[in-house]
């Protein structure tokens, strides 16, 4: 419950979220190993919600992934 954070070697944040009632609940990002942004999505009661972004290991937004209810509506490649 509460704040998540996993790291790759104690260090470095791999992902970054909130549980609620032991489900992702807000916004939830994720970090490659050089540790910028990887990818951000947003939940509500565990369900993917909004746009899903995915970016390059420069931050350069590369995919958007749009959800609701947990079901893939579209799919922008940028």
């Amino acid at each position: 419950e509460g704040e998540t954070i996993t790291y790759f070697d104690g260090t470095l944040i791999q992902t970054e979220g909130k549980m609620a009632n032991n489900k992702r609940e807000g916004e939830w990002k994720w970090y490659h190993q050089n540790g910028t942004l990887e990818t951000s999505a947003n939940y509500v009661n565990g369900l993917k919600e909004g746009p899903q972004n995915f970016y390059d290991e420069y931050e350069t937004l590369i995919r958007t992934e749009y959800y609701q209810h947990g079901e893939l509506t579209d799919v922008e490649i940028k």
